[in-house]
């Protein structure tokens, strides 16, 4: 073995310990590692393994996917943020890494069968451009697997800065728009695959900087100018409080926003107060959490409080790692095999697990034709 080949084994080793400490001062570590105002519905019936229900309402619309639009009845079950490829080196670096778009999906695929064979039909991909977004990758992935696939435009700034675009940093926050818009209405990078919701990041610790400030702005311009849904990265409550008046300011409708990683917060009471603003609500750790007892009771807080219709349930599961020897995949399948049955067994009704994981997903994503 060479020495760089040692030096990046060291590397990823420890970048894995790094991560497993993280997640285990949130949660503990899984060593496996308003709703809209369009009230036209289609009829639907979903099976899976888990849950038969006939006869449920589902927003009409259409849904961007990797492989072309889709009915918002074919979502099926929907995992609404998950990860195929993540890419912690950054804007600059990720052209430089030499990986197949094969060399990714032989490794992520049995996941993703596993996946397909629990009952999911969609999975909502939230690797942006900067930190992975590969459409080649993800259109394989879409190919091998069957499962519908969603990717987005946008940013995320959890990085420093390493994972935002060059063309992207100097630019006011008209011209961002205008970037994002051209990926809606034109297709990303000369694919013709189009984004199904945008993705932006608060920063975990410290001050929201001016450059925040800037992609987020952006963000709810290119939402009301496109329908498409935000996906806002924040693990604390106050900082999505703090950016409420810039959706206000823009007139963005409150069914519009999802705020990701919502159970970081841990404090039920000021996730119902989020909830209770009229935005989405997604808990989706739960790839990572050690037990989901916390996350059953949450959920059972949420429905006595009426907060149904702006709950969304996801694991934030994956990834292939670019540029690293070791990947140490979460499984994408434990809401499936782990968390729909102790719900069930908690009382929590398939009307309720068919809510959270299929009507508001159609909600949430679907575009009026």
């Amino acid at each position: 073995m060479s020495l760089q080949q040692i030096v990046l084994k060291g590397r990823d080793v420890l970048f894995m310990l790094i991560m497993v400490l993280f997640s285990s001062m949130l949660f503990g570590c899984n060593q496996n590692e308003d709703s809209t105002n369009d009230t036209s519905t289609t009829n639907y019936t979903e099976t899976t393994n888990e849950i038969v229900i006939p006869n449920v309402p589902v927003k009409d619309g259409y849904v961007e996917t990797v492989l072309g639009p889709i009915s918002t009845k074919d979502l099926g079950m929907t995992l609404m943020h998950e990860h195929i490829i993540w890419d912690w080196y950054g804007a600059d670096e990720s052209r430089n890494i030499d990986y197949s778009p094969n060399d990714v999906v032989e490794i992520i695929l049995p996941y993703l069968e596993a996946l397909k064979e629990a009952g999911c039909k969609t999975l909502v991909e939230g690797s942006p451009k900067g930190a992975g977004r590969d459409i080649e990758v993800l259109k394989l992935a879409a190919e091998r697997s069957g499962l519908n696939i969603i990717t987005n435009t946008g940013l995320w700034n959890g990085g420093y800065g390493v994972t935002v675009p060059n063309d992207i940093k100097d630019k006011t926050v008209d011209e961002i728009v205008e970037k994002w818009v051209k990926e809606y209405t034109d297709g990303i990078e000369g694919t013709g695959v189009k984004p199904g919701f945008i993705k932006i990041t608060l920063p975990d610790r410290g001050e929201i900087s001016d450059e925040n400030l800037k992609y987020f702005r952006a963000a709810v311009k290119v939402s009301n100018q496109t329908g498409l849904p935000i996906q806002c990265h924040s693990l604390r409550a106050i900082k999505v409080k703090e950016m409420m008046y810039i959706i206000e300011e823009e007139n963005l409708p409150y069914n519009q926003f999802i705020w990701i990683h919502a159970d970081y917060e841990k404090n039920i009471d000021k996730i119902i107060e989020m909830a209770e603003e009229g935005i989405w609500i997604e808990l989706d750790a739960l790839g990572r959490a050690r037990d989901l007892d916390w996350h059953v009771e949450a959920l059972k807080r949420l429905i006595e409080e009426d907060l149904i219709d702006h709950v969304l349930i996801s694991q934030d599961a994956g990834s292939y790692n670019v540029g690293h020897y070791v990947h140490n995949v979460i499984p994408y399948d434990r809401i499936f095999v782990e968390f729909i049955p102790l719900c069930k067994n908690e009382g929590i009704s398939e009307e309720i697990i068919y809510k959270i994981f299929i009507q508001n997903p159609a909600e949430v994503l679907g575009l009026e034709n």
